[in-house]
């Protein structure tokens, strides 16, 4: 799941990692972070360091976007959340554990 802030022009993304650890883009004052709180560490994130504009790699309509690429996710409709109409999207996967519990077949809906 993912969360998206947005004060004026200053935006905050929140998402999990694989792991499970969240992971913070926060864009405040024209400034570009990266911040992993589990781990109490963040970067700046310039365009000397990237070699890319980061404001315009993480906006919510380029995170759709990246969504469609992904295999295992498809949309689903949409729904309430947090009091606010939401796409929802389904991603889904299977691993063989090579162990007793043999396929595994996470789902998660958001």
């Amino acid at each position: 799941m993912s969360s998206i802030a947005r004060s004026g022009d200053d935006r905050r993304v929140e998402f999990k990692l694989p792991d499970g650890t969240p992971l913070v883009y926060l864009d405040h004052n024209n400034r570009h972070y990266v911040i992993l709180p589990a781990r109490k560490q963040y970067a700046e994130l310039t365009q000397e360091s990237t070699g890319v504009q980061i404001n315009k790699l993480i906006t919510p309509g380029q995170l759709v976007e990246d969504l469609k690429n992904i295999k295992g996710v498809e949309r689903v409709g949409e729904g309430p959340m947090d009091g606010r109409n939401a796409d929802k999207y389904r991603y889904t996967t299977s691993t063989n554990t090579n162990t007793k519990a043999g396929e595994v077949k996470p789902e998660h809906i958001d």
